[in-house]
């Protein structure tokens, strides 16, 4: 396997050892719930690890705190909040929940290295105006927590886009307050969105599935590689 173990996790230079790395995953069977099973899975792991590789996250991190959620990636606020610490580029950060009964709100107060500091505020008023207030789930569970999880997505999105990139939307917005984390989203979310989303091209032969295995396994003749390892088989069956 060509990929260079290194603090953080291992670092791969091929798609076809990422492919390996998220068969292997599923055939552990640590992959999140909403992941679901077998081929769909390992896809969805690699795309998680791949949207979290261009963010800074390390393969298993990645694969915890990323979802697809309708066609956006989702990212946990605190691996939000973990980047944007280790960047370098927050000065400070305060976060507190102002007022009493349905008149209080999360404020969270971030300042960038050299730059003033900016408040965000994410009120019970705001809450029923998205519909989330007394939302079955986390929002009736522990409201004041996803009153400020909201504040600070919306903080970290605004004050630091070069960081979070294309990551930038929590889990808990994407869902609309279903879901905080990739654990608690709803079992095979990923198969769900997949069986009713539009079907592969045709010049695809033999569906998405097949197309990414063949590609992921296939040695060409020219390249003189070996034959395909007994390991290789092993997470292919694993994944079926």
């Amino acid at each position: 396997m060509n990929a260079i173990m290194q603090r953080g996790g291992v670092k791969f230079d091929s798609y076809e050892n990422g492919w390996r790395l998220a068969q292997s995953i599923v055939a552990a069977n640590m992959q999140p719930k909403s992941f679901g099973q077998g081929k769909q899975a390992a896809c969805a792991c690699f795309v998680a690890m791949q949207a979290g590789a261009e963010i800074g996250l390390s393969p298993m991190q990645s694969i915890q705190n990323i979802a697809v959620i309708n066609g956006k990636p989702g990212i946990y606020g605190p691996a939000a909040l973990a980047l944007v610490e280790a960047s370098g580029k927050l000065a400070d950060i305060d976060e507190a929940v102002e007022g009493k009964g349905e008149e209080r709100a999360a404020a969270v107060t971030l300042q960038r290295v050299g730059r003033k500091a900016r408040t965000f505020r994410f009120s019970v008023a705001d809450a029923k105006k998205a519909g989330l207030w007394g939302k079955s789930g986390p929002w009736t569970q522990y409201p004041d927590r996803m009153l400020l999880a909201r504040a600070r997505g919306f903080a970290l999105r605004d004050v630091f886009p070069d960081v979070l990139l294309g990551c930038s939307h929590s889990i808990e917005e994407l869902t609309e307050g279903a879901a905080e984390d990739v654990h608690s989203l709803p079992r095979a979310t990923v198969q769900q969105q997949a069986s009713a989303a539009p079907a592969a091209p045709s010049a695809i032969g033999g569906g998405l599935d097949e197309f990414i295995e063949t590609t992921a396994t296939e040695q060409p003749a020219a390249t003189g590689q070996p034959p395909q390892s007994s390991v290789d088989e092993f997470l292919e069956n694993k994944a079926d």
